[in-house]
């Protein structure tokens, strides 16, 4: 999918992208297992001018990308086991001002992210008036350089700038 659109008038607008596709693939292993693959990217672009004549804008992106495999095994009728994996990168600006002209806004960093996950999963009928269902996922989220994040005093004025070089993991949170 790819879609776009804007709105100016007489110096001033909006202008906004879409783009996103993903490849699916379907395998049957055996009469009892079978994957799901999926490879899946996206972006999202949006700008406001608030000066057309000199390209003076805010602008905000987000992008992503995706890699995943689902398994369904089936062991018996009514007990149905499911499990898989995701690995995907994310990219998102959250806004900065950009210009033609000089000028020296304010930056805020660009931020890089992966998030890995790993799931299984049982469906069980145990009789005709109770089935279960029940599992477990593990996600992990890692944000890496290159970025840096103000630091504020108790009066929200910056007193500091942490600055982290490409590669360097500087937040991470997983969970079970």
């Amino acid at each position: 999918y790819n879609g776009a659109d804007h709105y100016f008038n007489t110096n001033a607008g909006l202008q906004w992208t879409n783009l996103a596709g993903s490849f699916r693939w379907n395998h049957q292993i055996n009469s009892k297992l079978f994957v799901n693959s999926t490879l899946a990217a996206s972006g999202y672009d949006y700008s406001l001018f608030v000066n057309v004549a000199d390209q003076t804008r805010w602008n905000s992106r987000i992008s992503n990308f995706t890699l995943k495999s689902d398994f369904g095994y089936y062991r018996k009728p009514g007990d149905e086991i499911t499990f898989g994996w995701s690995l995907s990168g994310f990219n998102m600006n959250p806004g900065n001002l950009l210009s033609a002209r000089p000028i020296t806004p304010p930056v805020i960093s660009i931020r890089n992210s992966t998030e890995w996950a790993g799931y299984i999963n049982r469906d069980h009928t145990v009789n005709r008036n109770l089935k279960l269902q029940y599992g477990i996922r593990a996600t992990d989220w890692v944000s890496t350089g290159p970025s840096f994040e103000f630091r504020f005093n108790n009066q929200h004025q910056v007193v500091d700038t942490a600055r982290y070089g490409q590669g360097v993991i500087y937040n991470q949170y997983g969970r079970l």
